[in-house]
């Protein structure tokens, strides 16, 4: 008989599959304009881990800060990384 006085166990531990929630938050506030408050609230609504309304200004902060550079380039008619003109 199968199953009887069989226990199934997991013997391999599953690595945490954490989903990128500081980066939902910071798209919600930025791309979809939804306050910073309310945006740290998606998150926890949908995936459960909470954000920090802190954690999300700093994210905001440090990508306005990677695309001054990018903003300076094409202003200045650059180039990207491969040479191609950005338009």
């Amino acid at each position: 008989m199968r199953g009887v006085g069989v226990t199934r166990r997991q013997v391999v531990d599953l690595p945490e599959v954490r989903p990128p929630v500081t980066a939902l938050t910071a798209y919600a506030a930025s791309y979809q304009h939804i306050p910073v408050t309310r945006a740290t609230r998606l998150p926890a609504d949908l995936l459960g881990p909470p954000v920090s309304t802190g954690r999300v200004a700093g994210v905001l902060s440090s990508i306005a800060a990677e695309l001054d550079e990018f903003g300076i380039l094409v202003n200045q008619g650059g180039t990207d990384g491969a040479g191609d003109a950005i338009r």
